[in-house]
């Protein structure tokens, strides 16, 4: 796969009136899954390293796409504060911290819709720097950040991303 750096335009989400194409797009995301032993994706449980947020988003990437959508599987990481930290605990504690998390987006002909597969949220901002677009890359040896103070990354795939070199778990 080439290698690509993108600034695409977040699409908010209403439900009432849903951008053309993704009318069922709701329905789709509330039932992924329910026909399997595991009942649908938005109604499983969090496990700790065997069932996290990179095993939703790969289970909704995949059902998404079974529906007929373009779906792909999104990665991020963010600098954010960290909670622990005092003026007190300012020489043994970071201030900063990095989360990472696993998303899922649809691709639109007008940019992309970001979903949050275990709770169904649809229309998930990434705009971290609030300039109406969403810097992403699909290159994971890079290091620099996509926007503002996060990295965002999007692959076909969690099998994709995996093989790019994220580690998830």
């Amino acid at each position: 796969m080439a290698v690509t750096n993108q600034q695409v335009t977040p699409i908010p989400w209403n439900s009432t009136n849903p951008p053309a194409g993704l009318t069922n797009l709701e329905n789709v995301v509330t039932n992924a899954g329910a026909a399997t032993t595991n009942g649908p994706i938005v109604k499983r449980k969090y496990v700790r390293v065997t069932y996290d947020c990179d095993d939703f988003a790969g289970d909704m990437e995949k059902a998404l796409e079974a529906a007929g959508f373009d779906a792909t599987f999104t990665v991020y990481w963010r600098v954010v504060p960290n909670p622990a930290a005092t003026w007190y605990n300012r020489r043994t504690v970071p201030r900063n911290i990095t989360v990472a998390h696993a998303l899922v987006d649809v691709h639109t002909a007008a940019g992309l819709i970001w979903i949050e597969p275990q709770n169904g949220q649809i229309g998930v901002n990434l705009d971290f720097d609030g300039d109406g677009k969403v810097g992403h890359t699909n290159d994971h040896a890079g290091t620099d950040f996509t926007d503002d103070s996060g990295r965002i990354e999007v692959y076909d795939s969690r099998e994709a991303a995996e093989k790019a070199g994220v580690v998830m778990d």
